[in-house]
């Protein structure tokens, strides 16, 4: 959803949605806690995932 086509990018737009979820420490924590797998990850890493994340997507997909 928040892909910008690297890790820095994305890291970037979803830090941007944090002022809007103001009372929702649920969500804050999953930004938050998203945010510090990416930082973590490699950019290769990062690609893997995405990749992954395609084949996922494609098998829900073909699943409905």
């Amino acid at each position: 959803m928040f892909d910008k086509g690297n890790r820095n990018d994305t890291m970037e737009a979803i830090d941007h949605i944090i002022p809007f979820l103001k009372g929702d420490a649920d969500m804050i924590g999953l930004v938050c806690n998203t945010l510090r797998k990416l930082f973590c990850m490699s950019d290769e890493g990062y690609e893997t995932f995405l990749m992954d994340l395609e084949d996922y997507k494609s098998e829900l997909e073909e699943g409905e």
